[in-house]
Parts: structure tokens; C-alpha cells; sequence
């Protein structure tokens, strides 16, 4: 079933928030995948870093993002 376009990122965004903000946390970080950059952006997110992981024949590149809780 094709869940793009429903409304299920921003809810799972908005419910994990309200989470992190009732446990008192002050910033959310995740590593996320380059393709998955413009969705975090769009939530607020920064990128701090970019990681290199090799494996054996490639590297994998991902993002750390980071979010201040407000």
C-alpha cells in the first residue's frame, strides 16, 4: 500500500517530538541516509556531520542531522 502523500511522516514527526519535549529532551540526532537529507530539512533538522563507513568493496555515506527541541 503506497503511504506517500497521507500525512504518516509529519505524524510520526509530530508524536516523536512530543515525546522527546515531555521527557525533557533538548535535541534529537539520527543518521540518516543522503536521499532521506531534504525530508529532515524540511522538519528543522541540521546537518552536523557526514559520516564514511567502508565496507568491503564501497563506502556508505549518511548524515548526522540534529534538532533543538523547542
Amino acid at each position: 500500500m503506497d503511504k506517500q502523500g497521507k500525512g504518516y511522516r509529519k505524524q510520526l514527526y509530530m508524536d516523536i517530538l512530543a515525546k522527546a519535549k515531555k521527557y525533557g529532551a533538548t535535541k534529537l540526532y539520527s543518521d540518516v541516509s543522503d536521499k532521506a537529507r531534504p525530508v529532515f530539512e524540511a522538519c528543522a533538522f541540521i546537518v552536523l556531520q557526514e559520516n564514511k563507513n567502508k565496507l568491503v568493496r564501497e563506502t556508505m555515506v549518511n548524515l548526522r542531522v540534529e534538532k533543538t527541541c523547542a
